[in-house]
């Protein structure tokens, strides 16, 4: 069976509802990776990356979807803790469901089990993680060099240029059917306020690791916050310009190329022009762009994959 990725939602920093951004999606960072079915139970269950407002609608879907009885397996894993990442679990309805097991995973460079259960914290939200209603089962796993199995699926990290070092990481799911990688936060290693590649031999090292974790990906979803306009007075906030996502696919030889984590500014119409302008950049390159969206679901089968929606 191919690999499936399905999108919850793309937004980055805050959710951003209305009229103006109904065709991409307002909801914040959350991908799924389909796990095919398994007789062995250990081998199933969901692989989600990150738990923006997108989360809601995917625990949604999945709790209306299966009996009551049935043991329901999340393995969830974070790139960092920033708000936009982690502001849909206290709305993520299989927390609250007997014969869930949720595992997590993440960067521990702040306390990761303390900082989410914080979030739930009574000046905050009205249930604690520790409440009777909290059913379901909740492990906490520190990102290590060891490589997560799940069924057919391994799922390696990266850290990458977002905020202090080993705070942020990107994911890279791979299977016999094809790999799938998810960087949604990244600064360019060695970009200056002109746009100007740096020689500095650090910057490059960075570069080079960025490029061999992603080579040869068949689907990568890349951080294009801020035009190449705009960047220059956000350097240092954490972010790419678009352009870098298509030179960074473009030298590590990735197929397809996904626009993801759109500011908050940015409208329907705006990433209209974004993808125009970059599937054109793109085409010199060998990389095939396209726009991330709400709904959207891609399947990989080690060869350019077929992009829907449902």
């Amino acid at each position: 069976m191919p690999m499936r990725v399905k999108i919850w939602g793309v937004r980055g920093s805050i959710p951003t509802p209305g009229e103006t951004t109904l065709r991409y999606g307002g909801n914040t960072p959350c991908v799924q990776v389909e796990i095919p079915p398994s007789e062995n139970e250990k081998d199933s269950g969901y692989v989600v990356f990150d738990a923006g407002t997108g989360i809601r609608n995917l625990g949604n879907e999945v709790v209306k979807a299966c009996p009551n009885g049935q043991l329901l397996r999340f393995y969830l894993f974070f790139t960092h803790l920033h708000w936009d990442h982690i502001q849909g679990l206290p709305f993520f309805s299989p927390l609250y469901r007997e014969r869930t097991q949720i595992e997590v995973y993440g960067p521990d460079s702040s306390d990761l089990e303390g900082l989410l259960k914080n979030q739930m914290n009574p000046d905050y939200f009205p249930v604690t993680m520790d409440d009777d209603t909290v059913r379901a089962q909740i492990r906490f796993h520190l990102l290590s060099a060891e490589p997560v199995r799940i069924g057919p699926l391994t799922v390696r990290h990266h850290y990458v240029n977002h905020g202090p070092v080993g705070t942020a990481a990107g994911f890279r799911a791979d299977s016999e059917e094809g790999s799938f990688v998810y960087i949604p936060d990244i600064e360019p290693y060695d970009y200056s306020a002109g746009l100007a590649r740096s020689p500095h031999p650090e910057h490059r090292e960075g570069e080079e690791k960025l490029i061999e974790f992603v080579r040869n990906a068949d689907v990568m979803l890349f951080d294009t916050m801020f035009t190449e306009e705009d960047y220059p007075r956000h350097i240092g906030w954490g972010h790419s310009p678009a352009k870098y996502a298509v030179e960074v696919a473009a030298e590590a030889g990735v197929k397809r190329l996904g626009l993801f984590h759109y500011a908050p500014l940015r409208e329907d119409s705006d990433i209209d022009h974004l993808t125009a302008v970059l599937e054109e950049s793109g085409n010199k390159k060998g990389v095939e762009v396209f726009a991330s969206r709400e709904g959207m679901v891609i399947e990989i089968e080690g060869k350019y994959p077929d992009v829907g929606g449902d």
